[in-house]
């Protein structure tokens, strides 16, 4: 199948290696930073509105941005779909996220939250993952059962990125079939170093936890956070280049 924006970029393309060897050096570098920092130096880094959110929402904003651009500039001339809509949907997911991580603007423009609302979120703000529909613990803070859990925010957002920045990778390496229904569907399928990236930020908190004690899991949550939507920025950088590659001249 013919490669374009869709599609993985081919190995030796100089531009995309080089923002995967600067992704990971990045990455690791965020990772024994956050390793060696002490709580004292942690904690004032990712309280609320301090500066590991404000990076976090705008990682995500400027994710969505780029991907509503490359979207709007995937035009396809004579293919179905015309677009990529699958950028689109990314977009919109990256913008939600960017929303939930400021409380939709509350705390900057002071507004407070609707009662409806805040009878119904365990923090009293303006946003979904706090919801008790998706929070992990109950109203009195013990924490759900498994069953309930499963809709808990950080979960989804986990399998998301593991089903598509993973599984989906990994499958299309394989298959022509996973390839050419991707591409039916206008879904861009990303590079693997992407979702490597997801699975450090996975695993490395956890490693940390049982390391330094689960007293640093809340600041280790927050970067954690930043790292994701870091790592969905340099997703939608990644399938800028692509555009911009394949663009006709």
């Amino acid at each position: 199948m013919k490669e374009d924006i869709g599609t993985r970029e081919q190995g030796g393309d100089a531009w995309f290696t080089g923002l995967a060897g600067a992704g990971w050096v990045a990455f690791v570098l965020l990772w024994l930073t956050a390793s060696f920092l002490s709580r004292a130096r942690l904690v004032p880094l990712t309280v609320e509105d301090g500066p590991v959110e404000n990076a976090t929402a705008l990682l995500f904003l400027v994710a969505s941005v780029i991907m509503a651009e490359t979207w709007w500039r995937s035009a396809r001339p004579g293919r179905r779909p015309r677009r990529l809509h699958g950028l689109l949907v990314l977009a919109v997911l990256l913008f939600i996220c960017f929303g939930e991580e400021i409380s939709w603007g509350q705390r900057i423009f002071g507004w407070r939250t609707p009662p409806a609302i805040a009878s119904l979120n365990l923090q009293g703000e303006t946003n979904l993952h706090n919801l008790e529909l998706f929070h992990p613990r109950n109203p009195d803070g013990t924490p759900k059962g498994f069953l309930p859990l499963l809709l808990n925010m950080n979960r989804l957002f986990a399998l998301f990125w593991l089903a598509y920045c993973v599984v989906l990778p990994l499958l299309a390496r394989r298959s022509e079939t996973t390839r050419s229904l991707a591409a039916r569907l206008g879904v861009p399928i990303p590079p693997l170093w992407i979702g490597g990236l997801f699975l450090l930020s996975f695993l490395v908190p956890h490693l940390l936890e049982r390391v330094r004690g689960a007293d640093l899991a809340g600041p280790l949550d927050e970067i954690k956070e930043m790292a994701d939507a870091a790592a969905y920025f340099l997703l939608a950088v990644v399938f800028l280049l692509r555009g911009r590659r394949h663009r006709p001249e």
